[in-house]
C-alpha cells in the first residue's frame, strides 16, 4: 500500500512550488500515475505544471502529523454528529 507523491513546479515561468501526497490500496501503473497527476492538477486548480509522481517509502515527519491530526479531527465530529443522531 504505497504512498505516492505528487511535486509540481508550476505557475508563470514555474515560480511556484505544489506537493501532496496520495495513498493507494496498491501499486500504480505508469498510466495510472499520469491519470493521478492529471486529476490532481486540474482539482488543485494547477496550472503550467512540470513535475512527477514519485513513490515514497514512508511520510515526511510533518505531513504524518498533519493528516493525524486531521483524522482524530474528522473522527471527533463523526462521534459528536453520531450523539446527536441518536
Amino acid at each position: 500500500m504505497p504512498w505516492y507523491r505528487i511535486h509540481a513546479m508550476c505557475g508563470p515561468g514555474h515560480q511556484s512550488n505544489f506537493e501532496t501526497y496520495y495513498h493507494s490500496a496498491k501499486p500504480l501503473t505508469k498510466d495510472e500515475k499520469a491519470d493521478l497527476w492529471e486529476d490532481t492538477m486540474r482539482s488543485n486548480d494547477v496550472h503550467n505544471a512540470a513535475g512527477e509522481v514519485d513513490v515514497v517509502r514512508k511520510l515526511p515527519k510533518k505531513v504524518r502529523e498533519e493528516k493525524v491530526r486531521k483524522y482524530e479531527f474528522q473522527l471527533q465530529h463523526a462521534k459528536k454528529m453520531l450523539e446527536i443522531l441518536g
